[in-house]
């Protein structure tokens, strides 16, 4: 009976525990919605360099990156997809830096540009680089806008490629700042949020870590907008799906877990004394939060489109090298300023006996450097 009422109390302590900061994060969220709001608008356009690392996510029908003395271009094919998002609806003028250049004796190229499948304009390119602004139509619905532009082409001698007009760079530019908010994106981002704080509330950490976890997100949504509009945008739905998936395993396993570890007895005690369990009720939700984030981290930036999964040929070599019965895993990446670094095999040696028998090897390198990281930092990268 002892054992059930303090069960009990502990039971209507910890919900009362989970309730407090969740209303304190639920008032977070509707205090950070105006500076969302804000976020969504200060920027006076979306840019976009064409020739970048990065511009993939919103090209679509192009060919390789090219540069020469003065700027990086691609060249576009027949049909070209431009594909950024419905952030405003403030943001109408479409302008598109390019050129037409073509030998002596062939015409420039004609371009006529489509919105949802209408056509809305065309226009003839020069052999020179110019602007050409279009002003989109007003309330376009949806997360996103898509605009297709059809070019004439043009096959140069000893290349296949057809080649279209060559962009420099792509820019949304705000008309006026009176109208009204896409409130596709705004609503998403709003749930997005809710939905992160939600998952922190549910970790059931102490109450200060708690706050100061849920002002940081906020903050760090709104700064991302105000730093580069693209960046949440282009992932919203990938994130918040994310994000909804650790909010379930979060209510549903976290609980599960918390017991499993408190039934683990303390290998350090005798068997004379009372049982002790190896982890307490706080230090197994201190667990389950430090995998949440750390699942949080990898999982956001590897389904992010700017990521592309660029690193599987990293992991898939260092995974040949285990194999061949190598454990000296050496990289210079970029935040050690380009020095050789060692790569602890960990990760890789455990992983060896599932890619020696898989016949998908690229497949399962993808999956589970996605899902989780190897022991070390600097074997990620």
């Amino acid at each position: 009976m002892i054992l059930k009422a303090s069960r009990r109390f502990y039971s209507e302590r910890s919900i009362f525990t989970f309730q407090l900061p969740a209303l304190r994060l639920t008032l977070l969220w509707l205090l950070s919605l105006p500076a969302l709001w804000y976020s969504l608008i200060a920027a006076p356009q979306v840019f976009i360099e064409t020739g970048r690392w990065g511009d993939h996510t919103v090209l679509r029908g192009v060919h390789g990156r090219e540069e020469n003395a003065f700027e990086n271009y691609r060249w576009t094919q027949a049909v070209t997809t431009i594909t950024l998002p419905n952030i405003h609806t403030r943001y109408r003028i479409l302008q598109i830096r390019a050129h037409g250049w073509r030998p002596e004796g062939v015409p420039n190229p004609n371009v006529r540009m489509t919105i949802a499948d209408r056509m809305w304009g065309a226009f003839r390119t020069t052999p020179n680089l110019r602007t050409y602004a279009v002003l989109l139509p007003p309330e376009m619905a949806g997360l996103t806008l898509n605009i297709t532009l059809h070019s004439d082409t043009y096959t140069p001698p000893a290349d296949s490629r057809r080649l279209g007009i060559a962009i420099d760079w792509i820019a949304l530019r705000a008309l006026s700042s009176v109208e009204g908010l896409a409130w596709g994106q705004f609503t998403g981002q709003a749930l997005l949020l809710g939905l992160t704080l939600a998952l922190i509330a549910r970790l059931m950490l102490p109450e200060p870590v708690t706050l100061m976890c849920g002002i940081l997100a906020s903050v760090a949504l709104v700064g991302l907008n105000m730093t580069e509009l693209l960046w949440v945008s282009l992932g919203l739905i990938s994130w918040m799906v994310v994000v909804a998936a650790l909010l379930i395993a979060t209510w549903i396993i976290a609980p599960r877990l918390t017991r499993l570890l408190e039934r683990i007895p303390d290998a350090g005690n005798s068997s004379r004394e009372l049982f002790r369990p190896w982890l307490s009720n706080a230090q197994a939700r201190i667990v389950w939060a430090l995998l949440t984030a750390a699942l949080l981290v990898r999982l956001l930036g590897a389904i992010h489109p700017l990521f592309d999964a660029r690193d599987l040929h990293v992991h898939t070599r260092w995974l040949r090298t285990v194999a061949s019965g190598s454990l000296y895993l050496y990289s210079t990446p970029a935040e050690f300023q380009n020095r050789q670094t060692f790569n602890p095999p960990a990760g890789y040696v455990l992983l060896l006996p599932l890619w020696l028998r898989s016949a998908m090897r690229a497949s399962l390198c993808r999956r589970v450097s996605r899902c989780s990281t190897p022991s070390s930092p600097c074997c990620c990268y």
